[in-house]
C-alpha cells in the first residue's frame, strides 16, 4: 500500500480538480474516505464471522499446515507496513515544510497523510482475513482489525489541527534552504509531523 503511485496520482487529481485551496473540502473528503475505512475493517470481521455462523461448524482453515510461518510473514510485512507508512508520512510532511507551504501543497500533503493510514489499516485488515481464512483461528483476524481501528482512531483527520496547519504555512515566510527547512527567517518553522499547539 505504502508504495502505490495509482494512490498517489489519484490524490493529486482529486485535490487538483475537486478540492483546489478549500481546506475544508479537502479535510471533509479525507475524513468521509477514513471512515470507509473503517467500515470496511468492521465489514470484514463482520464477513468473517457470518462465514463462520453459514459453516454451523468449528472452521479449521483452508490450510492450517502453514499457518505457523504464514502467521510471522503477515505480521512482519503488517509490522513493516505501518513503519514504511510512518516514513512516508514524515517525508510527505517534511516536503511541506522545506518548501514555501502553499495551501494547495499543505491540503494535498495533508490528504495524503490520512489517506495512508486509512489504506494501511484496511491492509492490516486484509492480512487478519488471510490468516483466519488459512489457519482457522479467528484470534489474528480480531487483533489485526483491533490493530487497525487504533490506528484509524489516532491518525482520523482534526479539522482544528488542518486550520492551525493552514494558518502556519499561509503566515511563515520562505524556509531558509541552508538548513534544510528547520528555520525559518523570523524563527522556527512550523512541525508538519507533529499536531499544532
Amino acid at each position: 500500500m505504502a508504495f502505490n503511485p495509482i494512490f498517489y496520482a489519484l490524490v493529486w487529481f482529486i485535490a487538483t480538480v475537486f478540492i483546489k485551496d478549500n481546506l475544508k473540502r479537502g479535510y471533509r473528503l479525507s475524513m468521509v474516505l477514513s471512515i470507509c475505512a473503517g467500515a470496511v475493517v468492521v465489514l470484514l470481521v463482520a464477513d468473517m464471522g457470518l462465514f463462520v455462523y453459514v459453516h454451523k461448524k468449528p472452521f479449521g482453515g483452508f490450510n492450517p499446515e502453514i499457518i505457523s510461518r504464514l502467521r510471522y510473514v503477515l505480521w512482519g510485512v503488517g509490522l513493516l507496513d505501518l513503519l514504511i507508512a510512518t516514513g512516508i508520512r514524515k517525508v510527505i510532511m517534511a516536503r511541506i515544510s522545506k518548501r514555501n507551504p502553499t495551501k494547495k501543497n499543505l491540503i494535498l500533503g495533508l490528504m495524503k497523510a490520512s489517506l495512508l493510514y486509512a489504506g494501511e489499516a484496511c491492509t492490516l485488515t486484509v492480512y487478519g482475513v488471510i490468516l483466519f481464512l488459512v489457519g482457522g483461528r479467528s484470534l489474528d483476524l480480531y487483533l489485526l482489525a483491533f490493530v487497525s481501528l487504533i490506528l484509524l482512531a489516532l491518525h482520523f483527520p482534526r479539522y482544528s489541527h488542518w486550520e492551525k496547519w493552514a494558518a502556519q504555512a499561509e503566515s511563515g515566510p520562505a524556509m531558509a534552504p541552508a538548513n534544510g527547512g528547520l528555520k525559518t527567517m523570523t524563527g522556527s518553522s512550523p512541525d508538519f509531523n507533529r499536531a499544532p499547539r
